[in-house]
């Protein structure tokens, strides 16, 4: 940052980030890592452009600079369903209760849902 001649306040070189993007859990694509000797597993891995991005800027030139959050851009349209079903969770606990095993109750919840 030295080399750059901005007039603007310098960010405290102890911040680690200055600025941040916020993805989607859902946000790449999916990429088999296989040979296809296996039939595909489920993937959270749908393509997902839900994305924030937020830095700090300076709102007061004093000495030290006043710096606020700021949101540079956002885009928030996601490609899944964002509601959950209270009733569902109702089912899990059933399912868990009853013994079922984790991979039983994770293929339950990806057929129920609308990921």
């Amino acid at each position: 940052m030295a080399a750059i001649k901005s007039k603007q306040p310098k960010v405290p070189e102890d911040w680690m980030n200055y600025g941040k993007t916020f993805v989607c859990t859902h946000t790449r694509k999916y990429k088999a890592h296989g040979k296809g000797r296996r039939k595909r597993q489920q993937s959270r891995m749908i393509n997902c452009n839900a994305q924030i991005n937020a830095c700090v800027q300076a709102v007061a030139y004093t000495n030290p600079p006043v710096f606020k959050k700021r949101i540079t851009s956002c885009w928030l349209e996601n490609n899944h369903s964002l509601t959950y079903k209270p009733d569902g969770a109702d089912n899990l606990t059933f399912l868990a209760k009853a013994g079922t095993k984790k991979k039983r109750i994770i293929q339950f919840i990806h057929e129920n849902s609308k990921c």
